[in-house]
């Protein structure tokens, strides 16, 4: 079957009234400290109203790094401080 056949058009999403943005970045301590998985990661989870982009909250984490820097294994970084900051984020009372 071509690929074209298979795209669906119709939106079966309801109403999008919430949107979250998340992002890693990194503090490096010395020059080239990448290659052997020092330094930290900080990352930050940030909630909006959708379409006005009020934000509504916002929470940080910071990580030690235990992964040195592998081209396509950008992930093995990043993930253990996003975690934290999810995990921050769901404590936080409505």
């Amino acid at each position: 079957m071509r690929l074209r056949e298979k795209v669906e058009k119709r939106n079966r999403l309801p109403k999008i009234r919430i949107v979250a943005g998340a992002d890693v970045a990194f503090i490096q301590p010395e020059p080239r400290s990448w290659e052997r998985g020092t330094g930290r990661a900080i990352a930050a989870v940030v909630v909006y109203r959708f379409p006005t982009m009020e934000p509504l909250e916002h929470v940080t984490a910071e990580e030690a790094l235990k992964f040195p820097y592998v081209p396509g294994f950008l992930s093995f970084r990043e993930i253990p401080a996003l975690i934290k900051a999810l995990q921050l984020f769901i404590m936080i009372p409505t």
